[in-house]
């Protein structure tokens, strides 16, 4: 059980990771899209200058980005959203897609 429980923790640290600043890059026919994981299931995408954001959420450092076009919340919990990161992600237009119990929080923020 030991000698399984070492296999299976020295394979793990075999396996190759992205890094939460690294950007991977998809160039399509329109433009090139830019997927930034940042931490968790907090992610930029960006193409051209749209910016979507997933679940933006603390501890994610998330200074200094730039504003959102669309900002999607997966889930009702507290690490896929953070309402002062999304009034500050946030501009004029800029559309939020929650559950409805997240989209409630937001609004009362």
């Amino acid at each position: 059980m030991k000698f399984s429980t070492v296999l299976l923790f020295t394979a793990a640290l075999c396996v190759p990771a992205i890094a939460a600043d690294q950007t991977q890059i998809f160039s399509t026919q329109a433009s090139a899209v830019r997927i930034t994981p940042i931490y968790h299931a907090t992610v930029k995408i960006q193409t051209g200058q749209d910016i979507i954001y997933l679940d933006p959420a603390k501890p994610a450092k998330m200074d200094g980005m730039g504003p959102a076009n669309l900002i999607l919340i997966t889930d009702i919990h507290g690490d896929h959203m953070d309402a002062d990161y999304v009034a500050k992600l946030s501009k004029a237009g800029t559309a939020v897609i929650a559950p409805a119990a997240v989209a409630k929080t937001i609004t009362q923020a």
